[in-house]
């Protein structure tokens, strides 16, 4: 009788050939179950977006002048709003004949006597000298004034300039002996922002905080 000759396969081809099974297993329920998940279209969340964090101010501003009047310069081409209550008026000696002087200074008042008076004034008169310089020697000499804590200050759309001006002796105009004033221009006038408050009320903001350019 002759002896079998069978294949004795080795150890270590069972050990890989169980390998490679177990892995193809494990790929095959990592496919179907796992990736499966991963890949499922994620129900939409919805997000909340911050509006108001950049709009508080001028929507406070748009609500609070909602119902306020508007006075329109058309001599130095300007418009600003102002409180009902307000009275507006031209402030110019008896001699004024012409619309240049008669407009170039306007004053508003309301009951508890707080003012706003806008001085507009050629920049032809001090050959075009930059606001900065206006309204440090020309509108405010230092022979009767002094001038503290200037800085810029936006005026509607424009970056302009305020300071606390304190009036040292007789002024060769009516003003207050001390106040904030606020500076602006354009390419052909200066703009000057005259209170009698020392600490600026809300009304004089929004009052400011409106003022356009229209020509």
């Amino acid at each position: 009788m002759k002896p079998s000759h069978h294949r004795i396969i080795p150890n270590w081809l069972l050990l890989i050939c169980a390998i490679v099974i177990v892995s193809a297993l494990g790929y095959l329920v990592w496919f179907y179950c796992v990736k499966s998940e991963s890949i499922t279209t994620p129900t939409p969340t919805a997000t909340t977006t911050n509006t108001n964090a950049n709009t508080n101010t001028s929507n406070t501003n748009s609500t609070a002048t909602a119902d306020w009047k508007t006075y329109t310069n058309s001599t130095y081409g300007y418009s600003i709003k102002y409180p009902k209550d307000w009275t507006v008026s031209q402030v110019t000696t008896a001699d004024a004949t012409t619309d240049a002087v008669k407009n170039s200074n306007i004053q508003f008042k309301n009951q508890d006597n707080i003012k706003l008076r806008i001085t507009s004034e050629s920049k032809s008169r001090w050959n075009g000298a930059t606001v900065d310089k206006y309204a440090t020697d020309y509108i405010t000499p230092k022979d009767y004034s002094t001038i503290t804590d200037k800085k810029s200050y936006k005026i509607g759309d424009t970056t302009g300039i305020q300071e606390l001006v304190t009036i040292t002796k007789s002024s060769p105009t009516d003003l207050a002996s001390k106040g904030i004033w606020y500076f602006s221009e354009n390419e052909n006038y200066y703009y000057a922002f005259i209170t009698t408050e020392t600490t600026q009320s809300l009304t004089i903001k929004n009052m400011l905080s409106t003022f356009q350019f229209t020509k």
